[in-house]
């Protein structure tokens, strides 16, 4: 994961120099001419009505399929800089096909190398069942959905993705992951790229397009929604039931992957399907809305108690902040995993200290780094990713690779200048990581007091497949897990109440995972959903509550 780019409009940053030679680089140059971003799929994804409403923007023009990168590349880039003829200082395009067709990526990379993308994705089979509606409506296909699948899988699948062919690609193009790997072949900078999710942005259109205009680096604005969606489904149509199973089976290792890639699941894809007809768009009551950054009207996702408990959250107002913060950053930590619920009462007391600092180890796309930046206003930020290199005025991420104690070693002795008072580890997810890094971050980097969080402890109950090349082979109650390895850590915190032959019993069960000056620094564990939380010992609890005798100890 990475942050993503500048605020900075495009059309006012400096242009890129080739220090080799002293001379501007003629691609760059023209590139900041020509576009500053690209909406580049997926199809029917909603690209058009995301294209209408930024245009909508005083300082956004939107050309709607130029066809430049698929069919129109003969024409010239003199011809397509003609099309994005407009007085808006900041110029965009948006073909769908850009993602998809295969000679796309490189030519993007000639003409426009420094541009930034927009990928809306849709869940695939809603996603492949609207093409194919379309391509009804229009006459351009005449077979049933179901012989439209069965016609790909059998004699569409090696053939070359082209414009052409790309319209009859019902199901490949639901492979998400596939097209962003080919696109990041020649763009691998993770930060040009904006994913956005369909569902996400017409369920919470003003947190998300505040996401887009921030991402385009454009002031805020306020502007009706048209959830513009050209053409209806036929009436009563709907996917064969074996055929809406067979499509779950194809995409879902698709999806795994996309979501190991972002980060996070999308829970979106994976509700009941409606595959009918379509609300009519005249239906519909457009949403009137302001992208900010700062607008306190943005609900709070921050779960009240319900009005028939008699109980009250004690850290509702803690969460509130954490989570209004969290939400107009698009982090994963409040949407889709509700941390919001555990983190502030470990960590809020940290927020008025000043000149420490924090480590994050896996940056996703700035969303979790910018609310760290606000949550924290007085605090350095640090960043651990494999793909990203990059420093601000209060963040630097070091590119290191999680599975290498060596490189973490020289992160902590050489690297980080300022006293880190809290750790977050939302890195490979795998537990052999997780384990070894907390074994030596929690001891050589995160000062007296501070708190170690590890996130993404589901896959100790994985039992198959794996992340980023590594096997994820644990399962419930599985020794080797995470899970089970800080659980017997427990036994640690009260070794004061075990026997000298407990003692040894635990020894045993622990040393092999933790260093001696780990386990004797651990004052507290936590367990939410989802996370661990541990709390490091101040120099008061080593001085009243370490060594001492246990006045019961009769009873043992």
């Amino acid at each position: 994961a990475s942050i993503s780019r500048d605020n900075e409009p495009a059309h006012k940053r400096v242009k890129q120099t080739d220090t080799s030679n002293n001379t501007t680089s003629s691609t760059s140059e023209s590139s900041s001419r020509v576009v500053d971003f690209l909406i580049v799929g997926a199809q029917k994804a909603g690209t058009t009505a995301l294209a209408k409403n930024l245009s909508k923007h005083p300082d956004i023009f939107v050309k709607n399929e130029c066809q430049f990168f698929t069919f129109c590349w003969g024409f010239g880039v003199d011809w397509f800089r003609e099309q994005l003829r407009s007085q808006k200082p900041v110029i965009g395009e948006k073909t769908p096909e850009l993602i998809y067709c295969d000679d796309c990526a490189p030519r993007i990379k000639e003409v426009c190398p420094n541009a930034k993308f927009i990928l809306c994705l849709r869940d695939p089979i809603k996603r492949a069942f609207s093409s194919w509606n379309m391509e009804i409506e229009t006459k351009r296909e005449t077979l049933s959905f179901s012989e439209c699948i069965d016609r790909e899988l059998a004699t569409m699948m090696n053939e070359k993705r082209t414009y052409g062919t790309a319209e009859y690609h019902f199901v490949q193009r639901g492979f998400y992951m596939d097209q962003i790997e080919r696109f990041q072949k020649h763009f691998p900078d993770r930060s040009q790229m904006l994913i956005v999710i369909a569902e996400r942005l017409k369920a919470n259109p003003t947190e998300e397009y505040s996401r887009i205009v921030k991402f385009l680096g454009v002031k805020n604005f306020t502007f009706t929604v048209d959830d513009d969606n050209v053409g209806e489904y036929r009436a009563g149509t709907t996917i064969p039931p074996q055929y809406l199973q067979k499509l779950k089976e194809i995409y879902a290792p698709h999806n795994q992957r996309l979501f190991a890639y972002l980060g996070y699941e999308i829970p979106e894809w994976s509700e009941e399907r409606q595959t009918g007809n379509r609300v009519d768009k005249q239906q519909r009551i457009p949403e009137v809305v302001t992208t900010t950054a700062e607008n306190p009207e943005i609900s709070d996702p921050a779960p009240e108690p319900p009005a028939t408990s008699p109980w009250a959250n004690p850290i509702t107002s803690l969460a509130g902040d954490f989570a209004r913060i969290g939400s107009r950053c698009g982090t994963d930590k409040i949407y889709q995993h509700g941390y919001h619920r555990f983190y502030p009462i470990h960590i809020e007391r940290f927020r008025t200290l000043q000149g420490g600092g924090m480590l994050e180890i896996g940056v996703d796309e700035s969303h979790s780094l910018n609310l760290w930046l606000e949550y924290f206003p007085h605090a350095f930020i640090y960043g651990i990713d494999i793909g990203v290199c990059k420093e601000g005025e209060r963040f630097k991420i070091f590119q290191a690779d999680q599975s290498k104690t060596s490189q973490l070693e020289n992160i902590a002795k050489n690297l980080v200048t300022h006293p880190i008072f809290l750790i977050v580890d939302d890195g490979s997810h795998v537990p052999d990581h997780q384990v070894q890094t907390f074994n030596y971050f929690f001891t050589h980097l995160l000062q007296p007091g501070g708190v170690y969080i590890i996130e993404d402890v589901e896959t100790s109950y994985w039992t198959r497949n794996g992340l980023y090349g590594y096997q994820t082979q644990y399962g419930y109650h599985h020794q080797y897990s995470a899970i089970e390895i800080f659980k017997d850590l427990l036994d640690d915190i009260n070794m004061e109440f075990l026997t000298n032959n407990n003692r040894r019993a635990q020894d045993r069960r622990v040393s092999g995972c933790f260093s001696p000056e780990t386990r004797a620094d651990i004052s507290m564990i936590s367990f939410g959903q989802n996370c661990i939380i541990i709390n490091k010992k101040t120099a008061e609890d080593r001085e009243k509550y370490d060594d001492r005798k246990y006045r019961f100890s009769r009873n043992l």
